[in-house]
């Protein structure tokens, strides 16, 4: 084994981001990183240390000097900071109303809510990146609401969350895809996309047809269910941001909870929603669109067996449609009667 396996067991910002941009600079065989990169570094990692020795908090990545250029959010600096974690209940939500939306809103969303993940200095992620991911979280939304109220999802929503899918026919892995490809000099990007495709070509011919079938057979819903835990298992077990840290030091054991980055935000509130005994979640019965219930607006709880509104707006819709129907179903009755009178 090479280089250092584990962490340092310090509180001392300066040597960590010194340890951490050794060890991201020989790894990548970048050499000394810029002097602005360790100064993000170490200010990140003040945060990351008082979160540790505090109680658990997100930690938004918010960028400065933000910007779109050739398709891709660009940024020149971050500063890591804490936030209130009931502040950050929307956060899911609001990302994944981003899946459709203009680069307008897609900065707006950016300045108020950070990054994906960690980041230190400057960088760069492809706008294609951050719209596909938010349409995952969308269809995850969208197929959990649809399997607590024990209704199948159409097969574009459920293809959405296939990198999460963990069960079905056997597929070859990522390595065996990217080792089955003509070894070229490509760059990373042009390699991971070329992975992508033909992983996704082979998924095509396998998956679809497994998900039918099982339809058929009458295990649509348990299909859904077991691809709504996938997804939050496989997505919430990276490196990037990890959920949960364990320490053991003198003074006892303890996981702290370290929501860092979009990603950590939005996930840490998707395993609560998952594991909540009655999931505020619902489908709109007028409009379609998944949203969330809260105690806090003063509304009744909807009713999974009754007609649930998102808003004011589609329960009136919904009340004409209904007043319009009534008439069109009994106004022969109605104009006979008022001749008669």
């Amino acid at each position: 084994m090479t280089g250092q396996a584990w962490r340092p067991e310090t509180d001392n910002a300066r040597e960590l981001a010194d340890w951490i941009a050794d060890l991201i600079g020989d790894g990548h065989g970048l050499g000394e990183l810029p002097e602005e990169v360790k100064a993000s570094m170490r200010a990140s990692e003040e945060v990351r240390i008082r979160l540790r020795n505090s109680d658990a908090s997100p930690v938004i990545v918010g960028p400065t000097d933000l910007r779109i250029e050739d398709g891709a959010l660009v940024w020149s600096d971050v500063e890591w900071r804490l936030v209130p974690f009931e502040d950050t209940a929307p956060a899911a939500w609001a990302f994944a109303d981003i899946a459709d939306a203009s680069e307008e809103e897609l900065l707006r969303f950016t300045e108020d809510w950070g990054l994906w993940r960690g980041h230190y200095g400057p960088g760069a992620d492809p706008v294609e990146n951050v719209i596909g991911t938010a349409a995952m979280i969308r269809a995850w939304l969208a197929t959990f609401a649809a399997t607590l109220e024990e209704r199948l999802v159409d097969e574009d929503t459920l293809w959405q969350l296939r990198y999460g899918e963990n069960f079905g026919p056997q597929r070859p892995s990522y390595r065996e895809v990217a080792e089955s490809l003509p070894q070229g000099r490509d760059d990373l990007d042009a390699r991971r996309d070329q992975v992508d495709a033909r992983r996704d070509e082979l998924w095509e011919r396998e998956l679809r047809p497994y998900w039918r079938a099982e339809r058929r057979a009458g295990r649509g819903i348990q299909v859904q269910r077991w691809i709504l835990a996938g997804f939050l298992s496989v997505w919430t077990s990276g490196l990037e941001a990890p959920l949960a840290t364990p320490y053991w030091r003198d003074d006892g054991r303890r996981i702290r909870l370290m929501p860092i980055g979009v990603k950590g935000i939005v996930f840490t509130h998707l395993l609560r929603l998952f594991a909540a005994p009655e999931p505020n979640v619902f489908t709109c019965s007028e409009c379609g669109a998944v949203f969330e219930w809260l105690p806090a607006t003063g509304d009744p709880r909807p009713r999974r067996d009754r007609r649930r509104f998102c808003s004011d707006e589609c329960r009136l819709a919904a009340r004409r449609a209904t007043k319009r129907e009534t008439w069109h179903r009994h106004k022969g009755e109605w104009k006979s009667r008022r001749a008669a009178t």
